[in-house]
């Protein structure tokens, strides 16, 4: 596979090898669970170390929240920026 010949590539240069375009190379490459990390694709998976510490924050929150009701005073929020340009052309 070309990926697991050389890992440091960019999405464009496996484009220019296979000859698809970059969506079609992005989705492949979610298909078969490899992930851009440091300028390498991985596999996306968590060892077992790392999933028992996402168990183990879960599980100290979840008690935080039955203790103190934590989870209310949490705020999440998201943010997209959007460029409109509604100069008008002069005719």
């Amino acid at each position: 596979m070309i990926v697991e010949a050389d890992t440091s590539q960019t999405t464009s240069e496996l484009t220019t090898g296979v000859g698809v375009c970059d969506k079609t190379i992005l989705s492949h490459l979610k298909q078969i669970g490899k992930v851009k990390k440091l300028k390498k694709w991985i596999p996306h998976e968590l060892s077992e170390a790392h999933q028992q510490t996402r168990v183990e924050c879960c599980v100290t929150l979840l008690n935080r929240h039955n203790n103190e009701g934590i989870l209310n005073r949490i705020v999440n929020c998201d943010e997209k920026w959007i460029l409109c340009d509604n100069r008008k052309r002069s005719s």
